[in-house]
């Protein structure tokens, strides 16, 4: 592999696929005690065709595990058209065509970044005057890519009304432990017409509104920018909305569309085990969050 879909790895769910094609080479010998390469097994005289490999696809990781510890981490293979070319001398070569391959987004995947394994077994090889390969079944196993499981999520903002507010939008990835900021995604791509909307009682009776919207917010508008988004910087792009003015508070919720371009990256944030939820969060005006570092405080007298 190394077609990946990101910079160096690729989300589950993501569509990925080879970077250098596999190919097998099977070679015709007689049948000799020691057999030597029937180099006359070319022409109309090869009797293989692509329809005599069968080759099984797989289902699964052939050796990553997944958050259960019991069953291995389950993938799709969409086979792209194959080819066999004669060689001319007793040999030809089977080469797999643009196969897409996904990791499947879903809870026992979610587990610490893994170097995938794919295995393609050809079970049986057999030509048309019933002539078989030996050692069967054979499996290839090309080079595997990184694989991340991820997702997208909306930092909370608190500020003044006097000020502009920026909130990030970021991509995570779980790193066996936790979540983590992926800096490496130089792939995700966001726009504040199609990917984000916001909503707030002020604003069109709290119905949700495209993320470039001129939102209320008590006698006073603010309207988001969406900066470092195309493609995202270090994993990060930032939504800063201006400052709606002096006694003008209230806030702006703010909840990602990314369902329908990169659903690899809708989180479980309902807990209900299921992975295609929106990520939601929320820009503050005249709020403030206080100190985090006040253990207690009093009047002095």
């Amino acid at each position: 592999f190394g077609a990946n879909a990101c910079t160096g790895f690729s989300y589950s769910g993501q569509t990925f696929t080879y970077q250098n094609n596999p190919q097998l080479k099977v070679t015709a010998y007689n049948a000799a005690t020691t057999p030597v390469i029937t180099q006359n097994y070319t022409s109309s005289f090869a009797k293989l065709s692509l329809s005599d490999f069968n080759v099984t696809s797989p289902t699964t990781d052939a050796n990553q595990f997944g958050a259960n510890g019991s069953n291995l981490v389950r993938l799709n293979r969409v086979p792209a058209t194959t080819t066999l070319t004669d060689n001319t001398d007793g040999s030809l070569t089977f080469g797999f065509g643009n196969d897409l391959y996904t990791y499947l987004h879903e809870t026992n995947s979610q587990i610490g970044p893994f170097s995938n394994a794919v295995n393609l077994t050809f079970t049986t090889i057999t030509d048309s005057d019933n002539v078989q390969t030996q050692s069967l079944p054979y499996s290839l196993q090309p080079t595997g890519e990184l694989i991340r499981f991820g997702r997208i999520n909306i930092n909370n903002a608190h500020g003044s009304e006097l000020a502009a507010l920026p909130v990030s939008i970021k991509t995570e990835y779980f790193n066996g432990f936790g979540w983590s900021d992926n800096t490496a995604d130089q792939c995700t791509s966001l726009n504040s017409i199609s990917h984000i909307r916001l909503a707030n009682p002020d604003t069109s009776s709290g119905s949700w509104q495209a993320g470039n919207t001129t939102m209320n917010i008590g006698l006073g508008t603010s309207t988001g920018t969406l900066t470092n988004n195309s493609p995202l910087l270090n994993g990060v792009a930032t939504l800063t909305f201006s400052a709606p003015g002096e006694d003008n508070q209230g806030y702006v919720d703010i909840q990602s569309r990314i369902s329908a371009n990169y659903g690899w990256l809708l989180g479980d944030y309902d807990n209900d085990g299921s992975y295609d939820d929106e990520a939601l969060g929320r820009a503050s005006f005249g709020l403030f969050k206080g100190s985090d570092n006040i253990i207690f405080r009093r009047e002095v007298y």
